[in-house]
């Protein structure tokens, strides 16, 4: 079975990935816009 630490520690490092690809990838949109 899966603690809930490591759930957390899970969850939050998803969350982490997904809010760093979005940065990313608006950065990029604006970068090529101009």
């Amino acid at each position: 079975m899966i603690s809930d630490a490591q759930l957390n520690t899970l969850a939050i490092s998803c969350g982490l990935i997904m809010f760093t690809l979005i940065v990313v990838y608006h950065a990029t949109l604006s970068w090529k816009r101009n």
